[in-house]
This record gives C-alpha cells, sequence and structure tokens, in this order.
C-alpha cells in the first residue's frame, strides 16, 4: 500500500528540513515484536544478527542503532517504540495521548484504543528526543484525539526534587540479573543528585494482559482479522492449514493475534470488568506520581532475543504495553552493553502529560552512562 500523501508528522519533519531516507521494515500490519513479514523479510539487530530489532518499528530502531539514520518515527501501541530502541540501544520515547496527531497512520486504531497508539521518534541522541518531539506535536485539525501542546520543557526540571519509583518486575516475566543492575544504576544516580528514591512492589502489573487485551477489544470496532482481509474477516482454519504448509501470505504471530482476538469475542462482562480495573489502577498510580514523581521500570526481561524466539513465551512485550494502558509518557533509555554485547536499557515513565520528565532524566542518564554505543564488528 503506497500512501498517496504524508501523514502530518511527516509533513512537518519535512517542513522542518528533515530529509526523508525510506520507510524501513516492520512486522505484519504493525502487530508483532519481530520485523519478520512476508514482502520484506526479516530485520536483523545491528549488534548481532542472529538477534531481533524488535517490532512493530524495528526496521527504525535498527537503522538508527546502526548509525545510518540520526532519528526516525514508530507507531507504539504495545511498545513499538520502545522495544525496537531498547533492542537497538537508541533512544525512544512514546509519548502522552493527545500530544501527536495519528493521521494517516496504517493501520489506525479506532473507538477507545485509538487514546492506546501514539506517534513518537525514535533517536540516536537523548537531546533530538524533545526536538523532534516539538516539531511533530500540536493539533493538526484532523485528529480529534490530538488537541494538546507541549507546555513545559525538559530543561527546567530539577531533578533533584524528583520521586522516583524503582519497579524491578511485573510479576509475571522476572528481569536477568543485568536488567535489574541497570535500573538500580540509574535510580542510584538519581539519588546521588538529591532525589528521592523508593523501591515500589507493583503486584497488579500482573495483570497488564488482561488489561491491555480488554482495553483494545472493549475500544475497536475494527478486529484485527478484519484488517488482516482487507475489510472481511479472515477464515483462521483455512490459514492455519495453509500456513503449515507454507502456503499462507499471513505470519505465524499475525494468525495467533487473530485467533486470541476470536476466542475472546462477545466476552463484554469480562471486559468491562478488566477495563473498570485498568481505570482504577491509572487512577491510583497518577495519585502517586503527582507532577514530580517517575517511574524506572525494565523495558523487557532480558536483552534481545534470537529470532522467532519471542513467540515462546509471547506475552514478555507486556513490560511496555502496561504504559499503553496507563495512557503514561515512556522512554526508552540505553544503559550500556551487556556481556554479550547486547544493548541494555531501562523505561523512564510520567504520569500523563509529564513527558518533560521523562526526557529530562533520559539526558541525565545518557550524560552518565553513555548513551548510544556504536555496534562493533
Amino acid at each position: 500500500m503506497v500512501a498517496k500523501e504524508d501523514a502530518s508528522v511527516v509533513k512537518r519533519l519535512r517542513e522542518a528540513g528533515a530529509i526523508p531516507l525510506g520507510s524501513t521494515n516492520c512486522s505484519e500490519l504493525c502487530m508483532w515484536m519481530e520485523s519478520y513479514n512476508k514482502v520484506y523479510g526479516r530485520t536483523k539487530n545491528p549488534y548481532d544478527p542472529s538477534r531481533i530489532a524488535g517490532g512493530s518499528s524495528g526496521g527504525e530502531g535498527a537503522i538508527i542503532g546502526a548509525g545510518g539514520s540520526p532519528f526516525g518515527l514508530g507507531a507504539d501501541f504495545g511498545g513499538s517504540i520502545r522495544m525496537p530502541a531498547f533492542f537497538n540501544g537508541v533512544f525512544g520515547h512514546k509519548p502522552s495521548p493527545g500530544i501527536v496527531p495519528n493521521t494517516l497512520n496504517f493501520p489506525i486504531a479506532d473507538g477507545e484504543a485509538a487514546l492506546m497508539m501514539v506517534t513518537g521518534p525514535l533517536c540516536r541522541k537523548g537531546e533530538d528526543l524533545w526536538q523532534v518531539l516539538k516539531i511533530i506535536s500540536g493539533p493538526d485539525g484532523k485528529d480529534e484525539n490530538c488537541t494538546m501542546k507541549l507546555v513545559h520543557d525538559p530543561a527546567q526540571v530539577e531533578l533533584s526534587k524528583l520521586r522516583v519509583f524503582v519497579i524491578e518486575t511485573n510479576h509475571i516475566f522476572e528481569p536477568t540479573a543485568e536488567m535489574k543492575k541497570v535500573l538500580w544504576d540509574a535510580a542510584r544516580h538519581l539519588a546521588c543528585l538529591g532525589a528521592q528514591v523508593e523501591s515500589l512492589r507493583c503486584e497488579e502489573l500482573a495483570n497488564t494482559g488482561f488489561f491491555w487485551t480488554s482495553e483494545v477489544s472493549a475500544g475497536s470496532k475494527t478486529t484485527y482479522s478484519m484488517l488482516m482481509g482487507e475489510g472481511r474477516e479472515i477464515n483462521l482454519l483455512v490459514e492455519g492449514l495453509k500456513l503449515v504448509v507454507g502456503l499462507s501470505p499471513y505470519t505465524l504471530p499475525s494468525l495467533g493475534l487473530a485467533l486470541l482476538e476470536r476466542v475472546g469475542k462477545g466476552a463484554d462482562k469480562w471486559k468491562k470488568n478488566w477495563v473498570e480495573k485498568a481505570v482504577a489502577f491509572r487512577r491510583d498510580l497518577m495519585s502517586m506520581l503527582g507532577d514530580d514523581g517517575i517511574i524506572l521500570f525494565p523495558p523487557y526481561p532480558e536483552t534481545a532475543p534470537l529470532h522467532n524466539l519471542p513467540i515462546v513465551p509471547p506475552f514478555k512485550w507486556l513490560y511496555t504495553a502496561i504504559f499503553n494502558v496507563l495512557k503514561f509518557p515512556a522512554t526508552a533509555v540505553p544503559m550500556g552493553l551487556s556481556e554479550q554485547g547486547l544493548p541494555l536499557g531501562i523505561q523512564v515513565a510520567a504520569s500523563t502529560g509529564n513527558d518533560h520528565l521523562c526526557i529530562a532524566v533520559a539526558l541525565e542518564l545518557e550524560k552518565r552512562f553513555g548513551g548510544w554505543v556504536f555496534p562493533s564488528s
């Protein structure tokens, strides 16, 4: 599908002098964490080609991490900016909903689920996050959900006055020792600057999968199966049999998501219950964070996995998806390399509208820990 005109965010970047290099690879219909499809094939990680680059904006993460582009754009519905940023050792920011227009994104979320999808920047240098965000943000008169403008500035944030809540795990998949270490490295550095640091055990995060799937299905009029079938739901049994013999045009993760959606069809009371719980959880966290609190949280329980491995088990992306449910801004921040030479990193999140806090912390951590590291041969 070739676009007939630029999306609002692309148009704004062009007008600001940006030079598009190309449209990079993504997962099928932008709905999986590995950038592989039957049209363009597989995107590989610049730090280790046997590893994934993430998804759905894995092509962007890979080319920026490889040093081929200074910045790019991604669309984040469950972590599609932050996972590629993390796996490829660069910065990625998921804005608060309502700040950046999603006009002409494809596929587009509808209903209440539209507030879970946001467009944002991936950058090799932390200082570019705010510069790109300023260019692409603000109402465009077309996206009815985009009503806010950036008000605050990261340069005005007093890090010594921050309250920092460190959450090590979502109680579903335990992060590795390396992932926990960089989380606390960041927390200790902020504490040295005067920030108040507190460890938080948040067992409600174990419900992230129920929160996310309920919000998506309860708020959407268009099913994923309809997107796959270009308006008509596909026959899952037929496509599943074709997949087994290598004849289906669809990928296994796509068919799996369509099947999961089909299984949950009609459970309206169950979905409503989980949506209400998610709203209450968001209200409690908003109250706790206020306008001076941030959360430090892993972007994934481990470094970039080998190709195809994310499908077993398929839910480790819930580490990023929780902030789509909560509608919080969140920034993926690189924190050096692991013993295997793979990027390590953390997420910095804040209450809705406090994007400047996330980016201010990202800039400070880049200054202290070095940010992007060139992937050597």
